[in-house]
């Protein structure tokens, strides 16, 4: 949390070094991940090098300079140019803020890197969650407090970047922690931004051509409704209704091979089961 970029970049690949050894665990290491998200504005602040040479020629030494970064937005900036959506940048932000300038292409291809070394980082961590344990779920949705809404944004961001590589790490991610997801929470910000990633999950599993995409997508749908989240799965039905979803499924399998049929025999054995208990059968 030092803000200062050269401990920022030597803490983070130190991190993933020890993420790779099987150091961290998801749900023991939560408050890393808090850190990690909180920092990724420091990490990702380029002023010093846009400003430099107006610095120089106005005569702002570093200390003014330093000073002026407490106010940075290029973490803002940044995804309002990867991101076109208004009402997630408006999820994520809050209103939109007229005077955000663009970031020059080589500043914002510098951010893009610093961005994907943090998402990296969440996936290859998210790979520790075990699914198995039930009692991660309930961690999940209770220790995190308003750290979970903030890892939520930034898989949201992720998610709905125009960047297809940001797209794939959101939903491994999300695949993986799927039942972390599932719960409600006391943070109104936290249960919206979770509606809209679980409904865009579905929307992308029944509409996307992307095998990848639609895959992932039919993996965290079948993972949330075998959560047994009763609140969930009746939210998660009321989308499902929005789509054609025999049809749906007959033309993925038609269109997309092998992984992706083996997800949609997951997802319609999970869904039945689930009816079959509504029905008491």
């Amino acid at each position: 949390m030092s803000g200062l970029p050269n401990e920022l970049d030597f803490a983070l690949k130190v991190s993933t070094i020890l993420i790779n050894s099987n150091r961290f665990d998801w749900t023991s290491d939560s408050k890393f991940i808090n850190l990690l998200l909180e920092s990724s504005k420091y990490y990702c602040c380029i002023c010093h090098e846009e400003d430099n040479e107006i610095n120089l020629d106005n005569g702002v030494d570093d200390y003014e300079s330093d000073q002026q970064n407490e106010t940075c937005d290029c973490y803002q900036r940044f995804w309002y140019q990867c991101c076109t959506n208004e009402q997630v940048l408006e999820l994520v932000f809050g209103p939109r803020n007229l005077n955000i300038q663009e970031i020059p292409p080589q500043l914002f291809s510098k951010v893009r890197e610093r961005v994907r070394l943090i998402a990296d980082i969440i996936r290859n961590l998210s790979f520790t969650f075990d699914s198995q344990n039930s009692d991660n779920a309930t961690i999940m949705s209770s220790v995190l407090g308003s750290g979970t809404t903030i890892m939520l944004k930034f898989l949201l961001l992720l998610m709905m970047s125009e960047d297809q590589n940001f797209n794939n790490i959101a939903l491994d991610v999300l695949s993986n922690i799927a039942p972390a997801t599932a719960f409600p929470h006391e943070d109104s910000d936290y249960n919206l931004i979770q509606q809209y990633i679980h409904r865009h999950c579905i929307q992308v599993a029944m509409t996307s051509n992307n095998v990848h995409c639609a895959s992932r997508s039919l993996e965290i749908v079948s993972r949330l409704l075998s959560s047994n989240c009763e609140e969930l799965n009746s939210t998660l039905e009321s989308y499902l209704t929005e789509y054609e979803v025999n049809f749906s499924i007959t033309y993925l399998n038609s269109f997309f091979k092998f992984l992706l049929y083996i997800q949609l025999i997951k997802y319609c054995v999970i869904a039945s089961e689930i009816t079959a208990q509504k029905r008491g059968l």
